[in-house]
């Protein structure tokens, strides 16, 4: 039998955390039976990391082979045991007797820790590991991730509030023969935004060739870029869109005033991590029918953690406060449905407000949303790994575990609920871009 129910518990049940706060809790378990064990710890850790493979190849005709090629890079932000339980002096060994067990603890983060994130090929992570050390046995261990957020000011990013315009046009060919183009024109009145503003688009499509277009629509995209030591690597998602339906040849459509939802993401940055950079582009996507490129106008924006007051006081309602969800435009065509909206947590003690030092005068706090990017698997456990030589080298990589605790999971990130979710959450990774 030995120990049964190990498990961590943090106070208040809080799962978010922000920079130079205590984390506290208690390590729980239960023994049913005499159990030898030679310690009990607790290990705190945050890192960040970046892996992924690439098959390369070698030589030329009949030596010529294939190989992987692993891209890595890592840095830690912490990583500290606290002995909960240890033998006494001279002793390799203790026995616990049956009953239950608690050790409290206390952590403090470190002041400077990046933004969580978990992506396809990189993470920030932060997690409490309990291990349960064994002689002669598997230890016990139980694993719990938390969200640590390093805010992004909006209100001191200069860019937040300028307006920006790009256009762009396209010439097709139809049976040899050029027709007229497609042209393309977005504006934003501002660039910064929080998730759950809504970016409002004003735009056109103007076809002049003698194609249809299939469809028109507005994509925020989310770049990440992992940065392997010899290496970077560019995944780009889209995480929302509006869709419009076909212009017919000949034929103009307008964007109008329709709002983009952001929904929960990390700040533009990844403040505080330097191996992971993210950024965001509002999109303007013409996409014809028949075999062409689509046609892009980009423009991209910045997406904070605390919002322009500017923009507070524009809307003159607490951010917390429910408000009706407005109708979408006939226009638009939401090509997902809408997340649950229970991936929204208000006034839950688990995601309390940020500390007041943090946060600007007169700006009300969030409430939290679950990342639109949804849960990551893998674990927490490290291991080895052979590198493209066929030598045995010291891996950052995170492997996946066997534990019954690693399960897949997302972080949180600061959401403003001016408007409740509507129809244009969409995720869908693109093709990765390399450079």
């Amino acid at each position: 039998m030995g120990i049964q129910n190990l498990d961590i518990q943090l106070n208040g049940g809080q799962s978010v955390f922000y920079p130079g706060q205590m984390v506290q809790g208690n390590v729980n378990l239960q023994v049913e039976s005499d159990t030898k064990v030679r310690e009990i710890r607790l290990r705190f850790r945050g890192y960040a990391d970046v892996h992924w493979t690439e098959q390369k190849s070698r030589g030329s005709g009949k030596h010529r082979r294939t190989y992987t090629k692993h891209y890595r890079n890592h840095e830690t932000y912490f990583d500290n045991i606290i002995k909960l339980l240890v033998p006494g002096p001279g002793e390799g060994e203790l026995i616990m007797k049956p009953g239950p067990y608690t050790y409290p603890f206390g952590i403090k983060l470190p002041d400077q820790c990046a933004t969580s994130f978990e992506g396809s090929i990189g993470r920030v992570r932060y997690y409490a590991q309990a291990i349960v050390d064994r002689p002669w046995a598997f230890d016990n261990e139980h694993f719990h991730p938390f969200t640590v957020i390093q805010l992004l000011d909006l209100n001191r990013c200069n860019e937040a509030t300028h307006t920006a315009s790009n256009q762009g046009s396209k010439t097709l060919c139809c049976l040899c023969c050029e027709s007229g183009p497609i042209t393309g024109s977005l504006h934003l009145n501002r660039l910064g935004y929080v998730p759950g503003e809504k970016i409002m688009v004003q735009g056109e499509v103007v076809n002049h060739s003698r194609r249809a277009m299939k469809n028109h629509q507005i994509n925020l995209l989310m770049n990440v870029n992992y940065h392997a030591t010899q290496k970077t690597r560019t995944v780009q998602t889209e995480v929302a869109e509006l869709r419009k339906l076909e212009i017919q040849p000949g034929e103009t459509d307008h964007w109008n005033g329709e709002g983009l939802v952001v929904p929960p993401l990390p700040a533009s940055g990844l403040p505080g991590c330097r191996i992971i950079s993210i950024d965001y582009t509002v999109e303007l996507q013409v996409v014809p029918t028949g075999i062409a490129f689509d046609l892009s106008v980009p423009i991209g924006v910045v997406i904070g953690s605390i919002p322009l007051l500017s923009v507070v006081q524009q809307n003159g309602i607490p951010m917390n406060k429910p408000v009706p969800q407005p109708s979408a435009p006939p226009s638009v065509n939401p090509s997902a449905p809408p997340p649950s909206y229970s991936d929204i947590y208000h006034d839950d003690p688990a995601y309390p407000p940020p500390p007041q030092a943090l946060m600007p005068a007169n700006i009300p706090p969030p409430s939290y949303g679950r990342s639109a990017l949804g849960a990551m698997s893998g674990g927490y456990s490290e291991g080895n790994e052979v590198d493209d030589e066929n030598e045995q080298v010291a891996s950052n990589a995170v492997q996946p575990s066997n534990q019954p605790s690693n399960q897949p999971w997302a972080p949180v990130y600061p959401f403003y609920d001016w408007n409740r979710p509507d129809e244009n959450f969409t995720v869908k990774e693109k093709e990765q871009k390399k450079k």
